[in-house]
């Protein structure tokens, strides 16, 4: 690396570094992020919000509520707002806010001034429902007013209705000051003594000949806040007087004077538009943005309208874009390759490569397994190239024989266009990393163990129900990602039987072969619409669809995104349930096969019921269960009862999201491919009230017991408190 002292003209000391140079002392910096609104979270008051007529607000479950009355005719008749607010004419705003509403409807989200004619500088419609949804609009100050008002208009709708409000935040997020040039030059500053001059409000920089390095003459602003694993976008207008290339740097000012944004800007006559946004790996108060005009013949060059922003959301969303090429693939698979222990396995291979590749480039967090060492200089990774890098080679290995090449080139043409050559070549070596140390630890788990199942053959003990052989049996023994063992968290038995004639001399057994039988009934006379939409809209038992794991790895993506969750708290998030999902599927078949009890399944306890013993129970052996395939034809799962896989995964799924999000009370909107529940949503208001349907679906489908059901949530759970308590910590 090239280093070098020089003493500038002023008797300032400078540090050149690769093509980054680096000033000590600089005039004053920009103004950091602020919040302009005050109490936006509700704790224990409304104050200062105020509401309008037609509204009645609140605090319940610490948000603000408002109900507003119906029959209002303007979206102005009701309103809650907040005044008093300073606005700056032409900088970047942000506002966001969470909102949800009793009946869906669309709001009015304004920023405007106080007074008769109140001029917008924002003023959005927003659709909300049941859902708590994160809101975040960006918006450029129209004026300049310390009469500011954020507004949230209700009115207009014929009924009554209640919206909910929190975390309602109104920030600038423009990072760099006077880049318009209005009048002065002040917060920017010129290398080597040379002055600033304006040209009719354009920066204007007048290069002389004899420079050899782009840094050898250079205009910059210091004292740049960045955010580790936010995204931000930098724009400006540039021409020169003749051609020449010009390099537009954000960088940490101090050493190792990592750059997460360097690119060479190619310039003319005409006046260039520039934007390039980029994501930073680090946090940091002593950001430079820099533009180096050195390196080539006499020139002038202008610069104005230089805005860097905060962005409310990524670019470019690499965990939605890999868990939707994961789901997609979750959904080409067939056979035993098909199997929910196997598709839990590839996920968590997937998605934990992943956090362990971003969380080393944004070394925030405990790592999984490794995090992986870069070299301190100017060439800063991106975390969405490592993240592309990283899912890529574990998709390869978890899939062998499938090639994602045409997923990664796709990936890669969405990156940030601030990424550079050498950014991308870096990010790739850290993702390659993270993914090897994650298929080194998975090269001897016992997941190719294919070893026999040797059948019972006893009343109660689980048969095939097709010509389709024991699924995965030796899976138990597979080598957890997060336990000490399958067994960890194994369910006790049956209603605590000890052995098959134990449990079915249970009354409680025959109350619930009884339950399924009548439930689960393909014929099912007692079963409602509802309950039989349940049974298929958790299914997804198919080929074809993304298999059960895959539901919960999408119903993962719509809370992170109802819930606006930056880049890194995704990656955390989706590690933690994807490490879930993948323990989940052993504990669930260590349940099954490792057992006392591998229990029959509901259709051959039925059509066999002559040979249980117990007199509440009546054969019927031409019972089919509600499941069927994609023929029509019924079928059950080829593997035991005992516990559930579909509830074990449920609980698991609902522990993560529960402890994460650090509540219950939250309501959603979830989806299903299953083919007989085409275009179906549910809602819920809780997390457990999920995973509790999800898992008493398989009753309704005729492919569980109660009691199967009830376990798998129970084991589910424990791991999930398990998982969330040891790793990923923040």
């Amino acid at each position: 690396m090239k280093r070098r002292l020089r003493l500038l003209a002023g008797a300032a000391l400078v540090t050149t570094i690769g093509s980054i140079l680096v000033l000590p002392a600089a005039p004053a910096a920009a103004v950091p992020l602020t919040e302009l609104v005050a109490n936006g979270t509700f704790d224990t008051t409304t104050g200062p919000w105020w509401n309008s007529q037609n509204t009645t607000a609140g605090i319940v479950a610490g948000r603000l509520c408002a109900d507003v009355a119906g029959g209002t005719a303007n979206v102005w008749d009701a309103v809650v707002g907040q005044s008093g607010l300073a606005l700056s004419s032409g900088r970047a705003y942000t506002l966001s806010f969470d909102a949800s509403a009793s009946t869906a409807m669309t709001i009015r989200a304004r920023v405007q001034v106080e007074g008769t004619s109140h001029p917008a500088s924002l003023d959005h419609g927003v659709q909300v429902n049941g859902d708590l949804r994160r809101i975040s609009l960006p918006f450029t100050a129209a004026a300049t007013s310390n009469a500011g008002q954020v507004v949230l208009q209700l009115g207009g709708r014929p009924q009554a209705v209640t919206v909910c409000l929190d975390n309602v935040s109104l920030q600038e997020t423009e990072l760099i000051g006077n880049g318009a040039f209005d009048g002065d030059t002040s917060t920017w500053w010129r290398s080597a003594g040379r002055q600033l001059a304006l040209d009719s409000q354009r920066l204007r920089v007048d290069v002389a000949a004899g420079t050899t390095q782009p840094w050898d003459d250079m205009v910059g602003q210091s004292g740049v806040r960045l955010r580790a694993g936010q995204s931000y976008r930098l724009t400006f207008d540039a021409s020169a007087s003749a051609g020449r290339t010009i390099q537009a740097v954000v960088q940490r000012e101090n050493a190792p004077h990592a750059a997460p944004l360097s690119r060479p800007v190619a310039l003319g006559a005409d006046v260039r538009q520039v934007s390039y946004t980029f994501t930073s790996p680090f946090s940091v108060t002593d950001g430079q943005l820099l533009f180096q005009f050195g390196g080539s013949g006499a020139y002038t060059a202008w610069l104005d309208n230089v805005s860097l922003v905060e962005l409310p959301g990524a670019p470019f969303d690499p965990m939605r874009y890999w868990n939707d090429v994961l789901l997609e693939t979750y959904a080409e698979e067939t056979g035993t390759a098909a199997g929910p222990t196997v598709l839990g396995r590839a996920g968590a291979m997937v998605l934990g490569a992943m956090y362990d590749a971003a969380t080393s480039v944004v070394p925030t967090g405990q790592p999984y397994l490794t995090r992986v060492s870069v070299p301190a200089d100017s060439i800063a990774a991106s975390p969405e190239a490592a993240i592309n890098k990283a899912a890529h080679a574990a998709l390869v290995a978890a899939f062998p024989g499938r090639n994602f090449d045409a997923d990664l080139s796709a990936a890669t043409a969405q990156l940030p266009n601030g990424v550079s050559q050498a950014q991308l070549d870096r990010s790739s070596y850290i993702g390659a990393q993270a993914a090897a140390a994650m298929v080194q630890a998975r090269s001897n788990d016992g997941a190719a163990n294919d070893a026999p199942y040797q059948l019972d053959n006893v009343p109660g003990a689980w048969r095939p129900t097709d010509s389709r052989p024991a699924l995965a049996p030796n899976w138990g023994l597979v080598t957890p990602f997060t336990m000490t063992s399958g067994s960890q968290f194994r369910p006790a038995p049956p209603l605590g039987a000890t052995s098959y004639a134990h449990l079915l001399a249970k009354p409680a057994y025959g109350v619930q072969v009884n339950e399924v039988k009548d439930y689960g009934a393909r014929n099912s006379t007692v079963r409602t619409a509802e309950q039989t939409q349940i049974a298929h809209f958790w299914a997804n038992d198919l080929d074809g669809t993304y298999k059960p794991p895959g539901q919960l790895l999408e119903h993962t993506a719509i809370l992170a995104e109802q819930r606006g969750l930056p880049l890194m708290e995704k990656v955390r998030l989706f590690g933690l349930v994807g490490l879930a999902l993948g323990d989940a599927g052993i504990v669930a078949r260590d349940g099954k096969f490792l057992t006392a009890i591998d229990l029959w399944r509901p259709e051959t306890a039925i059509r066999l019921a002559d040979q249980d013993g117990v007199a509440e129970t009546v054969k019927d052996e031409h019972w089919q269960p509600l499941s069927k395939d994609h023929a029509g034809n019924s079928f059950s799962p080829p593997f035991p009862a005992y516990a559930s896989g579909h509830a074990t995964f449920a609980g698991a799924w609902a522990g993560i999201m529960r402890r994460y999000f650090g509540t219950d009370d939250m309501t959603f909107t979830l989806t299903t491919v299953d083919p007989y529940a085409t275009g179906v949503t549910r809602s819920f208001t809780g997390f457990g009230a999920a995973a509790e349907e999800n898992a008493i679906s398989r009753i309704y489908l005729g492919v569980h017991f109660r009691f199967d059901a009830e376990a798998g949530l129970a084991s589910g759970d424990g791991l999930a408190q398990h998982v969330f308590a040891n790793h990923l910590r923040p």
